[in-house]
């Protein structure tokens, strides 16, 4: 597999006024090259940024540059541009980037060369690569092991029955893999200057963003500890506990939709028509069952 080099670096934009867009420019040159330097030797890479909110904090940007010679580089970084709503703002330093997991913030880190790796080990601040693998995975084996202890007593009972304890444990792994999403930098919501919003990277930017995956994961646990609680002291019903608490995190997921960076009209019909279909089909189980 061709190595990369990769390589983080972090500006924080002014108060006032607000940003647009920044350019990042990025030098580097291999190291304990013998004689003259190739193609491969060497790479000029520009990097814009969009969507840079004022009062947002540090932004970092995390770069990749394939089609290089493999072994240690001296790379180098500069903002040679930054654009406001009425044309060229003054250019703000730019720093090596390091994270800190205890303080979960952005900090300078050192200029010392770089190794190139693999593109599989790029690690940008805040992000877990394989926290989204395992978060995905303890959630479906905690919700399978939720459904299997429910199913013993369900015998004798309709299929629609076995729906019904099925959704805490299904909707219990939903809310765990949305955690992975944050930890792994996809689904990430937009860039914000809210108060409200937290610091998180899309494995390109970090920057302080709307909280999506963490809405879309506390949707689903309410959901689950809705039907567990309703499974609890009821009972199932029919497939009605199941399609009213899918419809529920549907209907409200299209909340957190709106707030992704990478939201998309057809994906928000799709999901739209889809929590239309749940709904319906629990009128539907409501009705067959006389309620």
């Amino acid at each position: 597999m061709e190595e990369v080099v990769a390589v983080t670096y972090w500006f924080e934009p002014a108060p006032e006024p607000p940003v647009q867009s920044a350019t990042l420019r990025l030098t580097g040159r291999r190291l304990g090259v013998h004689g003259a330097p190739g193609e491969r030797d060497r790479f000029i890479r520009e990097v814009r940024v969009e969507d840079v909110p004022a009062g947002g904090g540090p932004v970092s940007v995390t770069a990749t540059v394939d089609q290089v010679n493999p072994g240690v580089w001296h790379v180098g970084a500069r903002m040679v541009r930054l654009d406001g709503p009425s044309g060229p703002l003054p250019v703000r330093l730019v720093h090596p980037a390091a994270w800190s997991w205890r303080r979960r913030r952005l900090l300078t880190g050192d200029r010392r060369p770089v190794r190139t790796r693999p593109p599989g080990q790029v690690r940008p601040p805040g992000v877990v690569p394989r926290g989204r693998r395992v978060l995905l995975s303890a959630g479906f084996a905690a919700g399978l092991a939720l459904t299997a202890a429910l199913l013993p007593g369900l015998r004798g009972e309709p299929a629609g029955a076995y729906l019904d304890a099925a959704a805490p444990g299904l909707l219990y792994g939903v809310a765990a893999g949305r955690l992975g999403c944050l930890l792994g930098g996809c689904c990430a919501g937009r860039p914000t200057g809210s108060r409200f919003g937290v610091w998180a990277s899309d494995r390109t930017v970090g920057v302080r963003r709307y909280p999506a995956q963490l809405l879309e994961s506390l949707l689903a646990l309410v959901a689950a500890s809705l039907a567990l609680a309703v499974l609890v002291v009821a009972g199932p019903y029919h497939g009605v506990i199941f399609a009213a608490a899918l419809g529920l995190y549907t209907t409200g997921r299209q909340a957190a939709l709106a707030l992704r960076a990478d939201r998309r009209p057809a994906r928000l019909a799709g999901s739209a028509v889809a929590g239309l279909a749940v709904g319906l089909a629990g009128i539907y189980a409501c009705a067959v069952t006389g309620a």
